[in-house]
């Protein structure tokens, strides 16, 4: 028995409990609309949460991906990296912020640089380290020791006996009357050239560091290039007899002496013959970087271009680059250059450079000669020269009054040609320089300090000045067909620019100018820290003066001022205000007679038609156009006496005496009769009290121009007049007229209202406002609203039903209420039946 009833109190605690449970689940439940909602909102906002990829990478060798061959040439700029090597690849730069160094070089056949190096022949790499015996084991079977002294390495060089001391490090090549073919032919020559180093790349030499003397011993001629020949020696200190070697068939000496940075004595360079050499570029480059002594070079056997054909063109790109030891060059007399097309860098960085001459000029050596002198260099065919001088820091004087620069400016090959002469002093320029292009906003970058002046007609010492101009106003302002001239940089300041303006109407500043159309402006010049003597107002016809400003500072003074010369530009403003001309007098007059009289025609006042024009501002005009008059035809304009073309206007302008313009009509032809008059504009004629309320109705008078009309006062209740209108009688014209009439009101103790309308407004009676209130609800009834302070005339329904609608929920709100409720009733029905089953249960 306790076991049934236990087991019934257990079913009854498991019945209790789930419907418990349902009561909450039902209470917590949440519908489903909402819940949707809940979810894609999250969805939306929520960030996906991102694993790490691994990527796996490829790698490379460096060294298994280059390759080998001719280097990409940009055509004229210049390089950078002047240290290049064998194998490596050519490294060219476009930059225009700084020129490049070096030159390209590459291929198979290219000489090692110091350090470790590479037989030409055998492609053994020398290790420093090693002893001669190593080395002399690693150059092969062609290389032997001379029997008579075994110090000396003996070998056969193309075909040619040569020499080399280890020890001494003196190579050298014994002719014997003997020719070299380096290429096969001249169309190959620059290919080749490109792609090699022709010569020294011999048996012998293993470390080229231990080169310091290159002799040639005999008669040898050499056909082809002579390409790299003496490259990368960098302890190379001296090279004789060059005298013994032909090179009238050379085509190319790129880069023969590059990189040899100790060389001080080239003993026979001025028999070189070059005049079949059509690429000579980096020739020099980097040469005499550590030479202890200033280096002057002589080049006057190269009778560069004279056997070239007239369709191959000549580069010198970089010829001479980097070269900062170099004091002076001496060229052929006999020179060509008229089919050069690159000279891009060919002097740049030559520090030291002061002196480019010829054999038949004065002594290079002697300071007073001491110029760059390139008057016989003919430049129609260069396209290039950009950096050709620049970095000559000690350069003195430059002439190039023979440079056609005209095909450089198209090819925009000009920039910074002449950058950083920081000494320059004599600059020689011609009619076909050029130093500035508008479309690229390229120049030749001189940047000087100071003042250039032109000779002119004067002397170095005394130069004209008729020009006076920075640097940048130089390059910016050279025309060669006018400006050609010597300019001398006579001052270390800069100039000071004088400007004679006036303010437009936008407030700018404008020049002024003279009756030829050219401004005022001129340019005063000084020495660095001096003070300029006094620079005056100028008195100038139509114009007032305003104010003076010194740069953007404005003086006290306005008659004069006085600047003191810096190494920066400056600018003086005169700023000046345009005249005003005095007032222009237009009449309107009509001819009376074939002699000319005239007499003026009248206006609605009956007074001459006449008026005031203001005066013009000096350099303007002014357009005075006729008015159209009825009855009248315009025939002739006169100003200040002169008859004008044309009568459709007096075009006047500025004068400070006082002017006149007469427009001159005749009368047009009517004939008595009225389809020929001209209409006039009606006369209106008014009523009104002193407080201007009309009180009686106006009255319109028409007529014809040139009529008379006539108007008189009314009599009105209650009025008398008061004042009677001047105009009451007059003349028709074509102008609207008004004539006014002004009454006063009799009885003086009411005093009219001037706010008081002219026709009271009646005011409609209280029934009448009634019953119209009545038909206005009749036809818009009053709506119905949900505010609480309704009306009680709407009705107790609709206040009911107003309020059932109040008390309803929102859509989607309160649904948690209503599902809880739905609970509860559940939970209270079937706990009922519950307590129902279990009492039924006891009975039994």
């Amino acid at each position: 028995m306790n076991t049934h009833k236990n087991a019934n109190k257990q079913g009854e605690k498991i019945l209790l409990g789930g419907v418990a449970a349902a009561a909450l689940g039902l209470i917590n439940a949440k519908p489903q609309t909402v819940k949707a909602a809940n979810q894609n909102g999250t969805r939306a906002t929520k960030k996906t949460a991102r694993r790490a990829v691994k990527t796996k990478l490829n790698y490379q060798s460096e060294t298994g991906s280059e390759t080998e061959g001719e280097a990409a040439d940009d055509g004229h700029t210049v390089q950078n990296n002047s240290s290049q090597t064998a194998g490596s690849e050519a490294n060219t730069s476009t930059s225009s912020s700084a020129p490049e160094t070096g030159k390209e070089q590459t291929g198979a056949n290219s000489n090692p640089a110091s350090g470790s190096s590479q037989d030409a022949i055998t492609g053994n790499t020398s290790d420093p380290s090693t002893t001669d015996n190593t080395k002399t084991e690693k150059l092969g079977k062609a290389v032997k020791r001379d029997n008579e002294n075994p110090t000396i390495l003996t070998g056969v060089w193309l075909g040619v006996d040569v020499t080399y001391q280890p020890g001494l490090g003196i190579f050298t090549v014994k002719g014997n009357n003997q020719t070299i073919n380096t290429v096969n032919d001249r169309s190959t020559s620059i290919i080749q050239a490109k792609k090699s180093r022709d010569l020294l790349a011999d048996p012998l030499i293993v470390d080229r560091n231990q080169v310091r003397e290159v002799r040639f011993e005999g008669p040898l001629t050499i056909n082809g290039t002579v390409q790299s020949m003496f490259d990368t020696l960098p302890n190379l200190t001296t090279v004789t007899g060059l005298e013994n070697l032909n090179t009238s068939n050379v085509y190319s000496m790129y880069g023969m002496f590059a990189n040899c940075s100790s060389l001080r004595s080239v003993e026979g360079i001025n028999k070189l013959d070059a005049s079949k050499v059509t690429d000579m570029s980096y020739m020099f480059e980097n040469c005499f970087e550590n030479s202890k002594d200033l280096i002057n070079l002589d080049l006057s056997g190269l009778n560069i271009g004279l056997n070239i054909n007239k369709n191959d063109t000549i580069t010198m790109k970089e010829m001479f680059r980097g070269c900062s030891k170099l004091k002076s060059i001496i060229l052929p007399d006999k020179i060509d250059t008229s089919q050069v097309t690159d000279m891009t860098g060919m002097f740049y960085g030559c520090s030291n450079l002061v002196s480019v001459s010829y054999p038949s000029s004065d002594n290079p050596e002697d300071p007073a000669n001491q110029k760059v002198d390139l008057s016989k260099f003919n430049t129609n065919s260069l396209k290039y020269m950009d950096y050709m001088f620049s970095g000559c820091t000690r350069l003195t004087t430059l002439n190039i009054a023979s440079f056609d620069m005209s095909k450089a400016i198209k090819t925009n090959g000009i920039m910074n040609a002449l950058n950083n002469l920081p000494d320059l002093r004599k600059l020689v320029l011609g009619k076909n320089c050029k130093f500035y292009r508008n479309d690229t906003n390229t120049n030749v970058g001189l940047d000087t300090p100071g003042t250039w002046v032109n000779v002119g007609n004067g002397t170095e010492k005394k130069p004209q000045m008729s020009k006076k101009w920075s640097s940048i106003d130089l390059m910016n302002n050279y025309n060669g067909e006018t400006d050609h001239d010597t300019y001398i940089r006579f001052y270390d300041g800069y100039p000071v620019k004088i400007h004679y303006v006036y303010l437009d109407k936008e407030g700018k500043r404008q020049p002024i100018l003279d009756k030829d159309g050219k401004s005022y402006d001129y340019v005063v010049a000084g020495d660095n820290g001096k003070t300029s003597d006094p620079i005056n107002t100028r008195n100038i016809y139509g114009y007032t003066i305003n104010s003076i400003f010194v740069n953007n500072d404005k003086q006290s003074s306005t008659d004069k001022v006085a600047v003191t010369f810096t190494d920066q530009e400056q600018n003086v403003y005169f700023v000046y205000d345009r005249a005003t001309g005095n007032p222009i007098t237009v009449n309107y007059l009509y001819y009376v007679d074939d002699k000319g009289h005239t007499k003026p025609i009248l206006d609605k006042d009956n007074k001459p038609m006449t008026e005031k024009v203001d005066g013009v501002l000096y350099g303007d005009q002014k357009d005075i156009i006729p008015k159209p008059i009825p009855g009248y035809t315009i025939k002739q304009i006169n100003i200040n006496g002169a008859t004008q073309p044309g009568t459709n206007k007096a075009t006047v302008g500025y004068s400070e005496k006082e002017q006149t313009v007469d427009f001159i009509y005749t009368k047009n032809q009517n004939n008595n009769n009225e389809t020929n008059k001209v209409k006039a504009a009606d006369v209106t004629v008014h009523y009104k009290d002193e407080f201007g309320n009309t009180i009686a109705p106006d009255e319109i008078l028409s007529g014809y121009v040139g009529d008379g009309y006539t108007t008189g006062a009314k009599n009105i209740s209650g009025y008398t007049l008061k004042t009677r209108p001047d105009n009451a009688t007059g003349f028709f014209s074509t102008s609207p007229q008004d004539v006014t009439y002004i009454y006063t009101k009799i009885d003086t103790n009411n005093t009219p209202n001037i706010n008081e309308p002219n026709t009271p407004t009646k005011i409609p009676k209280e029934n009448n406002r009634k019953e119209k209130n009545k038909k206005e609800k009749k036809k818009n009834p009053i709506k119905q609203t949900t505010s609480s302070n309704l009306p009680k005339k709407q009705g107790n329904s609709s206040v009911a039903k107003n309020q059932k609608t109040a008390a309803l929920p929102q859509t989607g709100t309160n649904k948690h209420s209503s599902l809880a409720m739905l609970a509860l009733g559940s939970l209270t029905l079937i706990g009922a039946l519950s307590a129902a089953w279990f009492s039924r249960k006891k009975i039994k």
